[in-house]
């Protein structure tokens, strides 16, 4: 299991090793929109845009993004024309400060 993230950080948010999403096990780097969706332990969620840089993707948190502790989902949602995917859930934990 991956090390817990800290409330109030910031954190650089790739979809994948290379930064572009798969579909269907491809490569998908014609992408035109992608999102990061974040979801609370209390089942409240929101979106960021990510951005693409040099054909990969991403999303940097601000300290604002994890707003408290307990376990989270993230699921990445990306559109090219009239399709879209979604990447996800994909379950991490979040810890106060020690």
């Amino acid at each position: 299991m991956p090390a817990p993230l800290t409330v109030s950080s910031t954190y650089h948010f790739v979809p994948n090793q290379d930064g572009v999403p798969d579909k269907d096990g491809v490569n998908w780097d014609t992408i035109t929109t992608l999102s990061l969706i974040f979801r609370r332990p209390d089942g409240t969620s929101f979106s960021r845009n990510c951005t693409k840089t040099a054909g990969s993707w991403s999303y940097d948190s601000t300290a604002a993004d994890l707003d408290g502790p307990g376990w989270w989902s993230r699921t990445w949602k990306g559109t090219e024309g009239g399709v879209s995917i979604s990447l996800g859930p994909i379950g991490f934990y979040v810890e106060t400060a020690p």
